[in-house]
């Protein structure tokens, strides 16, 4: 851990990932408290679901997570067959059965979640009992908008020279879209994008590159952006009107995140790899506080930073595997929680806030 104290931003700290703990490498989350300690910790596992085995531990990744502020956390895997909610204490809640994978994100009424699965659908749940309140399927999204073609890129059609066929369906190809993260925008920030409405869905599709606005009720896809970004992850919506997203720029050198404006189409670059040595192939994660400080998870590197607005870096962790200089474990994802996050009270089995 290297920090800059008279930089940094006040606050707690979850990092999610795989670290030993015990003498075990475990999937767990580690909350660091505003002194720097580390102060709590929750295993992440899963149970059988049904006819469903989970994975042994060493064969998944936690990807996708959310802290909710009774110290409760919802949380799946690459690789699940689940989403989980634990309480602080680390006790099951409930559990979902699903291919759950990748992102986790709350929305602005607190009582919902948006997650995706596999077959290219977003599922929206319940934090009270892990409910499937909503599902939306892209068959659904490419029926609901016939004149937008940028979701079958990765569809092949047959090669009928001489035939000349009419409405024949195409095979698609794997991995057509892989989904990687879909954000409601909040309605604090709803009067800053003219176009889109609260509770609209920022979805990103790594393989096509793409970064697309849904509307979840009516399956409208209101805008798109592909070819700015290159096998990205994690799109925000920012209080400025903008969209900031993860740009992996996959065996291109580095890494850098980037914003966009949905009305000029305007790109600007937020940071850039080059300055720290900052690349991850695949993964990633962003997070922007009210101050400007950039929270930066660089998976593959197995590293987490903050950068201030000057673009000093003014906090980062690594995590090294035991007795080794050259080699990191991977960290998930590293969220910023503001100090009063958990309330005035004591929670049980949380550090007094």
């Amino acid at each position: 851990m290297r920090t800059n104290p008279a930089k940094m931003a006040k606050g707690w700290r979850v990092l999610v990932g795989a670290f030993t703990i015990n003498d075990e490498i475990e999937n767990a989350a580690l909350l660091i408290s505003p002194d720097l300690k580390i102060v709590k910790k929750w295993i992440l596992g899963e149970i059988p679901v049904g006819d469903l085995e989970p994975r042994p531990k060493h064969r998944k990744f936690v990807h996708g997570m959310e802290v909710l502020n009774d110290g409760s956390l919802i949380f799946t895997f690459d690789g699940s067959i689940s989403l989980q909610r634990i309480n602080a204490c680390g006790e099951r809640l409930w559990t979902t059965a699903g291919d759950f994978h990748h992102a986790v994100t709350l929305d602005d009424t607190g009582e919902t979640v948006w997650t995706l699965r596999a077959a290219s659908t977003i599922v929206q749940v319940g934090i009270k009992d892990g409910s499937i309140l909503r599902q939306i399927s892209m068959d659904d999204v490419i029926e609901k908008n016939p004149m937008i073609d940028i979701l079958e890129i990765r569809r092949l059609h047959l090669n009928d020279l001489g035939v000349n066929s009419r409405n024949t369906a195409g095979e698609w190809m794997a991995e057509q879209f892989h989904f990687n993260d879909v954000d409601p925008l909040p309605t604090a920030f709803a009067d800053r994008f003219e176009r889109f409405g609260a509770g609209d869905l920022l979805l990103s599709a790594r393989s096509l590159n793409l970064v697309f606005i849904l509307d979840p009720e009516t399956l409208e896809i209101k805008w798109w952006r592909i070819g700015t970004v290159q096998r990205q992850h994690d799109p925000d919506w920012l209080a400025n009107g903008e969209i900031m997203v993860f740009n992996n720029r996959m065996s291109r050198d580095f890494s850098e995140i980037i914003s966009i404006d949905p009305d000029t189409l305007e790109r600007t670059t937020m940071f850039d790899g080059r300055k720290n040595d900052f690349y991850t192939r695949i993964r990633g994660k962003n997070q922007i506080l009210d101050d400007g400080t950039l929270i930066v998870t660089s998976p593959q590197q197995g590293r987490a930073f903050e950068v201030n607005r000057d673009g000093t870096v003014a906090f980062e962790i690594v995590n090294t595997k035991p007795g080794s200089n050259t080699m990191n474990y991977v960290i998930s994802e590293m969220k910023w929680l503001s100090p009063d996050f958990f309330g005035v009270g004591k929670w049980k089995c949380l550090p007094n806030s």
